[in-house]
């Protein structure tokens, strides 16, 4: 029964993935389009092109991975949350990637980009449901290395002692984000578990009512 329950959960999670990102992948490509136009002034521009539809094909492929994976029921379920993890992983690594041009913005445009790496990054948590796999590659490809590059501005760059500041933040910020996402898994767990309780009451009920009308048929 607990298998049973939690394959079911699994299988909502992975449901879950295929709605979220039919509504992400044009705010996320749009998002990223924003970090490429502000590095092609500092870039060549055919660089910031290439890297921009890189992205929007990524994002086109994740979009078919994610709505095809739960009806894959042929395949373990296991296995499709692998895939779905891996994919999650390849488009953060794409994504992290524009932080090579970090020191080449200028502080508000550095800004900029590390609000819009942030910004995705919560969003894919949260709407994942706090799914612990998603958040340590949030955690560990995206913002890990968003506020090394923080740390770097105030050492070795123009950044300073508030660079250092924002840096320090932002790891008690990681640190937060973990745990919310936990409490996030927690809360999905037991809202899926109490939903699969009323549906097997409801079923219980109707199929209570449904013997005594035949009994009071007879």
């Amino acid at each position: 029964m607990q298998n049973t329950a939690d394959t079911d959960l699994k299988e909502a999670l992975l449901q879950q993935f295929a709605e979220q990102v039919r509504h992400a992948a044009i705010p996320v490509t749009m998002a990223m389009a924003l970090v490429a136009y502000m590095a092609s002034q500092h870039v060549s521009p055919w660089i910031c092109v290439s890297w921009i539809v890189t992205v929007a094909a990524a994002q086109g492929l994740r979009r078919y991975i994610y709505r095809r994976l739960p009806d894959k029921t042929h395949i373990p379920i296991d296995t499709r949350l692998r895939i779905a993890t891996l994919t999650n992983i390849g488009n953060t690594l794409l994504h992290s990637a524009s932080l090579v041009w970090f020191p080449l913005l200028t502080p508000f445009q550095a800004a900029v980009q590390s609000i819009t790496i942030i910004s995705m990054g919560v969003s894919s948590v949260t709407t994942a449901g706090g799914y612990r796999p998603f958040t340590i590659t949030h955690l560990v490809l995206g913002l890990a290395p968003l506020f090394s590059l923080w740390v770097w501005s105030g050492l070795l760059g123009a950044g300073g002692g508030t660079a250092v500041f924002l840096a320090a933040v932002g790891v008690f910020y990681m640190a937060s984000l973990y745990r919310i996402a936990e409490n996030i898994y927690q809360l999905y767990k037991e809202s899926f578990n109490a939903r699969a309780q009323l549906e097997v009451a409801l079923a219980q009920a109707e199929s209570a009512g449904a013997a005594k009308t035949r009994f009071l048929a007879s």
